[in-house]
C-alpha cells in the first residue's frame, strides 16, 4: 500500500521495538506512574494488605508502616508510591498481579521490570531493595504474595534513578505478580517509587499513558460511584450516588447501573450510605435511613440494587458502591 506525504508517493515501515513489539501498549502493568488513587484520594494507609494507589497492594509484617500516592520527587513524574516504616518491622512487600489476558504474549519470554526509585535514607532498610517476581500455573490463581517466588536484590540511593531487572516468565505460568520488598527496617525507612514497567526483551523509555486511559483500565478491576477525589466511605455526601424510586405504593426501590468500564469478573460490591453511617439506602425524599440492607445482583457488566422495604409511591433513594474484582 502507498502512502503520498508531502507529495511523494512511497512506502514507510514503522519501527520494530523489541522483535516486533510496536510502541504504544509495551507496558504490561497498570498504573505504574502511579496516577490514579480511587480508594484513598491520596491519603495514607497502614500497610495492611489494602490498595494503596490502583492495582498496588502493600503489607507489612505486623501491618506496620503506611503508604500513600504522593506528588513525586522523581523528575518525568507527577505522582509517586511512597512507604515509610514507623517501628522496627521485619519486612514490607509492595505489589501488583498481572491478570493473564494481558500477558500471555511473554510467557516463556525474557522480560524487563524498570522502575525510578528513591530511598528515604542511606540506612540499609531504606537502600536494599528486593525485586520479587511470583509465579503461579492456575490462570489467574494467587500470585501476589503467595506464588513461587524469584528475587533479585537492587541497592537504591538517595538520589533518584531507574533501575532494570530481567527475568524470564516460566512457560506454564498462568497468573504472575512483580514486586518490590524491603527486608528488616525500623522508623522513616522506606523508599519512594514511580515509572514501573514490564516489557517483552530490552528496556526502554517508560512509556506514559494519558491519565484517562489509566483510570479506565484500573476500572477493569476497581471503581465506585463516588466522584474521582472522594475515598469511598459514610456520610460522604450524595454526589454521583445511584438512585432508585417506588414506581407504586409500598413498593420496594430497584436502581439499575451499568459499570463504567466492564469488569474483570462479577465483582464484589460495598454499600455506603450517603448520609449517615450506616451502609443501607438514604430515603432522600423523607430524609430517613432505610433499615433493610441492599440487595445487589448482576454481571461483570451491570448490576441492579434493590431494597425490599415498603416506600410511598415516588419516594427517592440513594446509595453509594465501590466494586471490586482485584485478583
Amino acid at each position: 500500500m502507498s502512502l503520498v506525504l508531502n507529495g511523494t508517493t512511497g512506502i514507510t515501515n514503522l519501527p520494530s521495538i523489541n522483535g516486533g513489539q510496536i510502541a504504544g501498549n509495551r507496558n504490561v502493568i497498570i498504573n505504574g506512574a502511579q496516577e490514579v488513587d480511587q480508594r484513598n484520594a491520596g491519603a495514607s494507609v497502614a500497610a495492611s494488605a489494602v490498595y494503596v494507589t490502583d492495582r498496588w497492594k502493600v503489607q507489612s509484617n505486623g501491618n506496620a508502616g503506611d503508604a500513600e500516592q504522593i506528588t513525586s520527587t522523581i523528575a518525568g513524574f507527577k505522582s509517586s508510591l511512597k512507604y515509610t516504616g514507623d517501628a522496627n518491622i521485619a519486612w514490607n512487600q509492595i505489589g501488583q498481579q498481572i491478570e493473564f489476558k494481558n500477558y500471555a504474549h511473554l510467557v516463556g519470554e525474557d522480560v524487563t521490570i524498570s522502575f525510578y526509585a528513591k530511598a528515604n535514607n542511606t540506612n540499609g532498610g531504606s537502600t536494599a531493595l528486593t525485586v520479587r517476581t511470583r509465579t503461579v500455573t492456575g490462570e489467574d490463581g494467587s500470585a501476589l504474595f503467595a506464588g513461587s517466588a524469584t528475587d533479585t536484590s537492587v541497592t537504591i540511593s538517595t538520589t533518584a534513578a531507574r533501575y532494570t531487572v530481567t527475568r524470564t516468565i516460566p512457560a506454564d505460568s498462568k497468573g504472575f505478580s512483580v514486586e518490590f520488598v524491603l527486608g528488616a527496617h525500623v522508623n522513616t525507612d522506606g523508599y519512594e517509587i514511580t515509572g514501573i514497567q514490564v516489557e517483552l526483551g530490552t528496556v526502554t523509555e517508560f512509556e506514559h499513558r494519558s491519565f484517562g486511559e489509566e483510570l479506565a483500565l484500573c476500572q477493569r478491576y476497581f471503581t465506585k460511584s463516588f466522584p474521582y477525589g472522594t475515598a469511598p466511605a459514610q456520610n460522604a455526601g450524595i454526589t454521583g450516588a445511584i438512585t432508585g424510586q417506588g414506581q407504586a405504593a409500598s413498593s420496594p426501590a430497584y436502581a439499575y447501573v451499568t459499570f463504567k468500564n466492564t469488569m474483570r469478573a462479577t465483582p464484589t460490591i460495598v454499600t455506603f450510605n450517603p448520609n449517615a453511617t450506616n451502609a443501607n439506602w438514604r430515603n432522600t425524599t423523607s430524609g430517613g435511613a432505610l433499615t433493610v440492607a441492599v440487595s445487589f445482583t448482576g454481571d461483570a457488566g451491570t448490576f441492579i440494587g434493590s431494597n425490599t422495604e415498603v416506600l410511598a409511591q415516588y419516594q427517592l433513594c440513594a446509595i453509594h458502591y465501590t466494586a471490586s474484582a482485584e485478583l
